[in-house]
């Protein structure tokens, strides 16, 4: 009897997250999922004889083997979603990181550019913009 509580009271908790989330914090299909997950907890607790006839019209034998084959599964794209989310940030660390060494590389150059006009400055003046010539 305790544990069912302790689901519920897991399930409560999972909705109260999802619902007090801002908006950017979450996506709605992720906060959809939440939902449906602590509803599910909830169900599966309370109403146990509808998982198992849902198991049964899905042609597996018992309730609980319905709820681990969906948790399998949801492990399974939760684990597909954090490696291309991994694959894609490398990208753009990468991508940043060659950002990064083009920008200090063109400032060295422009740099010794610099301390080569201060030590050897050009014998000639350097033409003025006025039209005029003066």
């Amino acid at each position: 009897m305790w544990i069912q509580i302790l689901i519920i009271g897991f399930s409560l908790w999972l909705l109260w997250f999802a619902a007090h989330q801002k908006p950017t914090a979450i996506s709605a299909l992720k906060k959809l999922g939440i939902i449906l997950l602590g509803a599910a907890m909830a169900m599966s607790v309370l109403f146990p004889d509808v998982v198992n006839s849902l198991a049964h019209s899905l042609g597996i034998g018992r309730g609980a083997d319905l709820l681990l084959y969906g948790l399998a599964a949801t492990f399974i794209l939760y684990a597909l979603t954090q490696y291309t989310r991994a694959q894609a940030n490398r990208r753009l660390i990468f991508a940043l990181a060659r950002h990064v060494a083009l920008i200090e590389a063109n400032s060295r150059r422009l740099s010794r550019a610099v301390d080569e006009l201060r030590e050897d400055p050009p014998s000639s003046p350097m033409p003025s913009d006025d039209p005029s010539g003066k």
